[in-house]
Order: structure tokens, then sequence, then C-alpha cells
């Protein structure tokens, strides 16, 4: 289930399922309609998993398969793609899917904690990631932290994260309330840092854009039927 509230300027979606959080079908359509459908009075957008999970990975029915990993593609891209900033308050574990969408976001406060998993094991899962996935990680992690990455699925702790950039900050105090704070100032200069963040992303989201359109989630599809 995904939570959606506006308050005083900052969109808010929260995961809240059992299972750490893992997306269906219907959450990641919701999630697409929110962005898609984005109020123009959200200046920022925080996302956020509700317990002990951020997001642990993508629920797949099998009768729904291929428009389970579309929709997933989908959401990367427009997350990816928004102009405004976008901060994720990470309180547990991001696999799969979860790790992701951390590669969308534009800051991440976390709490420090050992238990906290990260990785991608779709390859232990018999999967792996498509075109689209693989433009979204490069534009993040530098090749020689990417393949071993994907091709061992192994799990690395947030120290590793920090280390990779996809945790910019630990807090001890709540990650939701910092990245609220972050946004706040972004939004006092809202113009030049909309500006500044979509140059940088252009080419991403060009190569992103063009993979969706060539239906390269059908890679994944396939493979989840083997």
């Amino acid at each position: 289930m995904i939570h959606w509230k506006i308050d005083d300027g900052i969109g808010v979606v929260t995961f809240d399922s059992p299972n750490g959080n893992m997306l269906t079908l219907n959450d990641l359509q919701s999630f697409n309609k929110i962005l898609s459908e984005l109020p123009l009075n959200v200046e920022a957008l925080l996302i956020e998993g509700s317990d002990h999970a951020f997001c642990t990975g993508v629920k797949v029915d099998s009768s729904e398969v291929v428009k389970t990993f579309e929709q997933l593609d989908c959401l990367l891209l427009q997350l990816y793609a928004m102009k405004i900033p976008v901060s994720i308050a990470l309180q547990g574990h991001a696999i799969g899917a979860g790790f992701l969408l951390l590669c969308c976001a534009d800051y991440v406060y976390s709490v420090g904690s050992e238990r906290m998993k990260f990785g991608l094991p779709e390859v232990k899962l018999a999967l792996g990631v498509d075109e689209l996935m693989i433009n979204l990680l490069h534009s993040t992690l530098p090749l020689s932290v990417m393949e071993p990455l994907i091709s061992m699925g192994e799990y690395v702790n947030y120290r590793k994260m920090i280390e990779w950039k996809l945790i910019d900050e630990i807090t001890v105090d709540s990650p939701q309330e910092k990245c609220i704070i972050w946004m706040k100032e972004r939004t006092g200069c809202k113009q030049s840092f909309c500006f500044c963040k979509q140059i940088m992303r252009k080419d991403v989201c060009m190569k992103m854009a063009e993979a969706y359109r060539q239906s390269c989630y059908l890679e994944l599809a396939g493979l989840f039927h083997r």
C-alpha cells in the first residue's frame, strides 16, 4: 500500500506493506499516477518506508509480469526526470527496486544501522536488470562498482552506500525531518536548482526514455518466465 499526502508544499509518499514494503503492481500504478498528476503546489517530494524497511523489491504476480516491470521502469524514469527536489528518508533495507529508487533521489538521509541491507540480488533469483536500469545505475555508480553489484547479487552495508554516495548523510535524528529541512532549503532557490538538475540529467533521461520506448522491460519479463 502507498500513502500520499501534501504537507506545506511537500508531497510525501509512504510505502506501507507487509514483508518489507515490497511494491505490488497496484502500488507501482498508484505511484506513477501520483507523479503524472502532481499538483503545481508540490515543490518537493519525500519518499519513505514504514517500520524498519524502505523497500525490499517488487512482488510479481505470474499473470502480470510484463505490466509489473513496465510500471517499474515507468516509475524509475518519471522519478529520475522530475524537476523538483526528491529526497528519501531511509530507516531500513533498500533492496532490488528499493535500491534503484535510491539512485533516482537527489539526497538521501539515513539512520546508521548495521542491520540495514542494500543490493540487487536479482541475479540470485535468475533475473537481472534491463537497459533502462543499467542507464540509471551507470549515472550514479562507476562501472567498477556497478558490474560486481549486478553480477554477484551480494548485499552491502550502509557504510558502503556512503562510500558510493548513495547515502548522503547519516543522522541520529529523524531522517524525515532532515529531508524536509533539506528540501525547504532547495525550494528557496527552486528555479536554479531545477534548471541545474535538468541539464545534469538530460542525457541519461534521454537514454532511459529510449530504452522504455523500446520496451526493454520485456527482457525481465522473459527471464521471469524461464
